[in-house]
């Protein structure tokens, strides 16, 4: 069993850092999408039933917003995984959206690209590596950021791309789709102290309705404040002001997100407490519309890059297809990069780097992606002999299937919006001779599901050591189980294998999100488990909710990357 210990004491580390406080909200009963799935009118719709029949808010249309785009090379260095030298710049377009409606753009969320061609070869996206963590793909426009520059009313959205390995002098066509929030109704609120915005949020109707909640935290470094609204509004251009409306110099604000999908800001005071006393001007925006606008452009000018150290490390992305064609290659392609990496595992000192190589699949298949796993190896070789496989941290769960969340083990990255599931495989340093790998062959298991159903339990965690009934689960032959563990409720899912049962939520009885509740295989055969933060008070009355899928598919994805030129060591 002590095998086991390391991976169960990563599991209780990321848990504690990933819990945040949870806020006041509402619940939607609606089997469906989970409600990161959602969009704002539905969102809306939770909160407000009214604002979806709201004949006054009339429906936007994408042709109501002009679009403009601009390519260049990001003078911001990025990191690959493991890497601690930059990629080559990315090549960015800077797409710019203004409506001619006198609607502003209040928020934007990841845009998806379709086709990107330079060179008659597609261009390929980079992946924020903290997109799997994040609450809220919604990023808050805030106009008060010199360095963030948006058009008046509308949205500037940064699409960022490899490095192409030969260099463009145009983007042959850009496709896609940008989805956008926009406001139907507006309201500022000037040089308000936090005592009077206290007094607002029960007595000003805008601000009761937006569900705004305004908390003090106290913590050793000094008394913080965070204003956060519900989920059908949103704050935004939020400013720390002194008593004659000019920004303050001590206080500061941040965004801030609460683990409910709350968005707002927190207040810091560098020269000691946030007091009742400090004073705000910002926008409320209500009546919120997502509208979807596609995007083409064709002949987008390249400008010419000329930093020739830069150059010089276009191993870094260089991409090597699989040898194996697909059965449907517009549904998903496989591609690799090497590179040389730190290992988990290492007793030496100074450690030797490991040969990993990043398989990246993409596709549209992968936006059904439910479950993952079943990583096989069958033959890797260098042009010296063979190339064998390094020991890892998950290496007791590495054969197993694994939720599609999870980034233990080979499964390094997963991205809904961007099509994109990333594994990482690691071998042994090869000996010096080893120029390049021969060839690396195996597969990997995706589960797909067609929809996602949520099923909810009252008073799920009212006692211990009980079993859970409900229908859907029984039928799906799946047995829920509570444990106590110091700090935590373990609740173990038997038969709720990665690709039978999904993501879990806590809530109170008013569909108020708490927690954060961390999905993982469980050392149990033929189970999975969720660890649950025990609160405060109220654990009798915590609403467990689950994902269960549906319309389940297996797919069985074959690679084999040959002759693939093994990088210098950085």
């Amino acid at each position: 069993m002590q095998q086991f210990g390391l991976p169960r004491a990563v599991l209780l580390i990321l848990l504690g850092v990933t819990l945040l406080t949870g806020c006041r909200g509402e619940k939607s009963e609606r089997a469906g999408p989970a409600d990161d799935d959602l969009t704002w009118r539905e969102r809306a719709a939770t909160i407000d039933p009214e604002f979806v029949e709201d004949e006054a808010t009339p429906r936007t249309a994408a042709e109501d917003f002009k679009q403009f785009a601009t390519a260049n090379w990001s003078a911001i260095p990025y990191y690959s995984s493991d890497s601690e030298l930059p990629d080559p710049p990315p090549l960015e377009v800077v797409l710019q959206i203004e409506p001619s409606v006198n609607l502003p753009i209040v928020g934007t969320s990841p845009p998806l690209v379709d086709v990107a061609v330079a060179n008659g070869r597609p261009l390929k996206t980079l992946v924020d590596p903290n997109a799997a963590f994040a609450l809220s793909e919604l990023t808050v426009i805030d106009r008060t950021l010199p360095f963030l520059p948006h058009p008046d009313r509308g949205a500037a959205i940064s699409l960022l791309f490899r490095h192409p390995v030969e260099l463009p002098g145009s983007i042959d066509e850009l496709r896609g789709s940008a989805p956008v929030v926009v406001s139907h109704r507006q309201e500022k609120f000037e040089n308000v102290s936090l005592r009077q915005l206290s007094e607002f949020i029960e007595g000003n109707p805008a601000l009761h309705d937006a569900d705004c909640e305004l908390t003090m935290v106290t913590s050793s470094s000094g008394a913080t404040c965070r204003f956060t609204a519900g989920t059908s509004v949103i704050l935004s251009n939020l400013q720390v002001v002194n008593g004659n409306g000019q920004n303050s110099a001590s206080v500061w604000s941040a965004p801030f997100i609460s683990s409910d999908g709350r968005l707002g800001f927190e207040i810091f005071n560098n020269d000691g407490d946030v007091t009742l006393d400090t004073r705000l001007t910002f926008t409320l925006h209500s009546k919120l519309e997502q509208v979807d606008i596609p995007f083409e452009f064709t002949n987008l000018t390249v400008p010419d890059f000329t930093d020739a150290a830069a150059r010089t490390r276009l191993n870094q992305v260089t991409w090597y297809p699989s040898a194996i064609p697909l059965a449907d290659s517009s549904q998903l392609m496989v591609e690799a990069k090497p590179r040389w990496a730190i290992p988990e595992l290492q007793d030496e000192a100074p450690p030797t780097q490991q040969l990993t190589l990043d398989v990246e699949l993409r596709g549209p298949l992968l936006e059904q992606l439910f479950a993952l796993g079943e990583l096989r190896l069958n033959n890797s070789r260098t042009n010296c002999g063979e190339l064998a496989k390094a020991p890892r941290l998950f290496d007791d769960l590495t054969d197993q299937l694994a939720g599609r969340d999870d980034t233990s083990g080979e499964f390094a990255a997963y991205s809904q919006n961007q099509r994109l599931l990333r594994l990482n495989l690691r071998f042994e340093t090869p000996p010096e001779c080893s120029t390049e790998i021969e060839s690396v062959v195996g597969n990997v298991t995706v589960v797909t599901a067609r929809d996602i159903e949520r099923i909810t339990l009252p008073r799920a965690l009212a006692t211990e050591n009980a079993e859970l009934e409900h229908d859907q689960l029984k039928a799906a032959g799946i047995q829920l189980k509570v444990h106590r563990v110091p700090n935590l409720l373990l609740v173990v899912a038997v038969g709720g294998t990665p690709d039978r049962i999904g993501r879990a939520r806590t809530m109170t009885p008013d569909g108020h999100r708490i927690g954060a509740p961390v999905y993982a295989p469980s050392f149990v055969p033929g189970a999975a488990e969720y660890a649950i933060p025990i609160p405060a008070e109220g654990t009798e009355d915590i609403v467990l909710e689950l994902e269960l899928p549906v319309g389940i598919e297996r797919h069985i994805v074959p690679f084999r990357f040959e002759h693939v030129p093994i990088p210098p060591k950085e």
